[in-house]
C-alpha cells in the first residue's frame, strides 16, 4: 500500500473532517476511507462518466447498456452516484433500473461492512 503526504488549506481540512463525521461518524480510519473515495472518484471521473452515458444510451442494445452498468459496479464505491442516477432514469427498462439500484446497494453494504 502506498503512502501520500499532502498539505492542504486549513479551511478544506475543516470541511473534510466535518463531512467525514456527517457521512461516516468520525471513527478511526474514516479519514483514510474518505480520501480513498475522493481519489477514486477523481481518478475514475472520465471512465465513470463514459460508462454512465453508455448505460443510459437507449440507442444501444440492452446487453450493451447492462455491460456498462456492470463495469461501473466493478469500479467500486466511487461509482455509486452514477449507478443511482442510472436507477432513476425513466427512459430505461425497469429491469435495468433495478439492476443499477441493486449494484449501488451492494456497494453501499460492502462499504458499511468495511467501516
Amino acid at each position: 500500500m502506498g503512502r501520500i503526504d499532502a498539505i492542504i488549506p486549513d479551511e478544506l481540512e475543516s470541511k473534510l473532517r466535518l463531512e467525514i463525521v456527517k457521512r461516516f461518524g468520525g471513527k478511526k480510519g474514516d479519514l483514510q476511507r474518505a480520501i480513498e473515495e475522493a481519489l477514486g472518484v477523481w481518478v475514475n471521473k472520465n471512465t465513470i462518466e463514459m460508462l454512465k452515458l453508455q448505460a443510459t444510451n437507449t440507442d444501444l442494445l440492452v446487453s450493451e447498456r447492462g455491460g456498462a452498468t456492470k463495469m461501473l459496479a466493478n469500479l467500486g464505491y466511487c461509482s455509486i452516484e452514477a449507478l443511482l442516477e442510472i436507477s432513476n432514469n425513466s427512459k430505461l427498462l425497469v429491469s435495468e433500473r433495478n439492476n443499477a439500484r441493486e449494484q449501488a446497494n451492494r456497494l453501499i453494504s460492502e462499504n458499511k461492512l468495511k467501516g
